[in-house]
């Protein structure tokens, strides 16, 4: 499954080429932790890459995907398919679009799921403000559908960048609805223009439910 980061590279170079200015990351964590459930796919270290192509000013598509780097064949390994359209109201910013969620085992139908989704973002002082929501369909003998959201506060504090936040879900994914599912905490420390290194600890409101305790330390390059 390495082979699929790999790919990745060589596509963001066809990209570069290809696209107008397209924008990519290459990332490796400690354990893959859904950044909008609180929920632990993988507990242990994976390499997750993006690429988003523009088209025309409004419009969007993209493919991310993760590998675990153990070369085990788990839920470290996934691939995302994605096309929207974002653009600013006045200060609010507007991103809507859908994914494809490519997920164990791949490359078959099962379990693997659609999602629609909404972003927004506002900036209130020092604070930019940014709330996202979705909600996953059902595809052939894929999970129970559910609709899951987060709520999350960004700034920088001197050249670190600190981002609070919390999340919960309707009910649905096999579970009851829980308001606040988790609270969680994000410092962001750049090493250069495109390279940063980063801390995550995520804490659930209560046991058995979507998220988990976790302590997610990345280093990210970005373009």
């Amino acid at each position: 499954m390495r082979s699929l980061v790999a790919t990745l590279v060589f596509l963001i170079l066809v990209a570069e080429v290809a696209f107008a200015e397209p924008s990519y990351s290459l990332e490796i964590k400690s354990i893959y932790n859904g950044s909008v459930s609180g929920g632990t796919f993988y507990d242990g270290p994976v390499a997750q890459a993006c690429i988003t192509n523009p088209v025309g000013k409004h419009n969007y598509f993209g493919i991310w995907a993760s590998t675990n780097l153990n070369g085990e064949n788990n839920f470290g390994n996934e691939v995302d398919y994605f096309v929207g359209q974002c653009r600013t109201i006045d200060k609010l910013g507007v991103d809507y679009g859908a994914n494809y969620y490519e997920m164990m085992p791949l490359w078959s139908k099962k379990g693997d799921a659609v999602a629609a989704y909404t972003n927004l973002t506002y900036p209130i002082g020092k604070w930019q403000v940014k709330f996202h929501a979705e909600h996953d369909f059902v595809t052939e003998n894929s999970c129970v559908p559910g609709t899951m959201y987060s709520l999350a506060a960004c700034r920088k504090v001197g050249t670190l960048n600190l981002t609070l936040m919390a999340g919960g879900h309707l009910e649905g994914y096999g579970l009851q609805a829980e308001a606040m599912s988790y609270g969680a905490v994000e410092v962001s420390i750049p090493q250069s223009k495109n390279m940063s290194w980063s801390v995550r600890v995520v804490k659930p409101t209560r046991p058995n439910g979507m998220a988990d305790d976790a302590v997610i330390v990345g280093l990210t390059y970005s373009k």
